[in-house]
């Protein structure tokens, strides 16, 4: 669909259940939850992005498999065990237990919500926030501390320190790989790493240099005080991304170098503010849901001036 008054463009696939049907079932009981992070979507940023829906019998199940396993073979590589000795043979341990116990509590509730975010602006650093709304996600932290100080002493490019920084309630942990590249660096600087802390409801984390906890405190603010307000358009979208074109192609663009000519086009097409944001989002209807995928006018501009910029190169040929 292209709407000549609001100058955008949208491709929408919407799915029925059949009535009676086991997927129609699980729609009746709600593939979707208000999320504890919607007040987090911020459409003026490189990228935002959301997740909140119920999991179905069959995905318990699977992602308990995986974390009974994950515990299994965290427990062999702390003790450094070799991948032939029997798993009645690996010692247990309570940070392992108090970690994957969390997960499994959270997958058994079924609600799995979570956002990211990506900060920066071209010449600066950039910084990656977001949260994991978890069942007893203070003993997560504590057991994912525990678990990431044995690792460390026995992996020589992993650093952590604990308890770096904190806000309220959540104190921070500092985790950082001395092995790191070039373009790493120039994205988020030479010190970043990667902090996370926990609180009574869920694990946050960020990744960056000197601005990361900073704007993840921000965040963490302005997600207390939307959920103080209540209910807010678009918290039962099970699925959210928006994105910022323009600031993805001056991210990849070197100092000093020319852009390329795909780059070149869409700098020019998205001259107006707003102009180059994709948006998708999943919305429930009844017996069913809908996955739309929203294009700002910018992309329309962009298909003209590669269409008129083929047309002119054929003329000079």
């Amino acid at each position: 669909k292209v709407d000549q008054t609001a100058k955008n463009a949208s491709l929408e696939l919407v799915v029925k259940a059949t009535p009676g049907s086991s997927f129609a079932r699980e729609l009746k009981d709600g593939i979707a939850k208000p999320s504890y992070f919607a007040s987090a979507i911020d459409e003026s940023i490189p990228l935002s992005g959301s997740i909140s829906f119920m999991m179905d019998k069959l995905g318990r199940k699977t992602m308990l498999d995986l974390f009974n396993l994950g515990e299994q073979e965290s427990n062999r590589g702390l003790a450094g065990l070799d991948r032939d000795v029997a798993v009645e043979d690996i010692p247990g341990q309570q940070a392992t237990q108090d970690l994957f116990d969390a997960l499994r509590e959270t997958i058994k509730e079924g609600h799995l919500d979570g956002f990211v975010q990506f900060f920066g602006e071209p010449g600066e650093k950039f910084v990656i926030v977001g949260g994991v709304k978890l069942m007893n996600s203070s003993a997560f932290g504590s057991g994912l501390s525990d678990v990431l100080e044995q690792a460390s002493r026995t992996d020589a490019n992993m650093d952590v320190e604990l308890g770096v920084d904190s806000y309220g309630d959540i104190v921070f942990h500092r985790l950082s790989s001395r092995n790191r590249d070039a373009g790493d660096k120039r994205m988020f600087g030479q010190e970043s790493a990667l902090y996370f802390g926990t609180d009574n409801q869920a694990l946050w984390f960020c990744v960056g240099g000197d601005a990361a906890i900073p704007t993840l405190r921000t965040a963490i603010d302005r997600i207390a005080a939307g959920n103080d307000t209540g209910l807010r358009r678009g918290e039962l979208a099970p699925f959210q991304v928006i994105v910022n074109l323009t600031e993805w192609i001056n991210i990849n663009q070197s100092d000093g170098d020319q852009p390329g000519r795909f780059a070149a086009l869409a700098l020019e097409a998205f001259d107006a503010n707003g102009s180059d944001v994709i948006r998708a989002d999943a919305r429930l209807l009844k017996n069913g849901f809908r996955v739309r995928i929203q294009f700002e006018n910018g992309f329309l501009r962009l298909i003209g001036l590669a269409i008129s910029g083929r047309i002119e190169r054929r003329q000079a040929l």
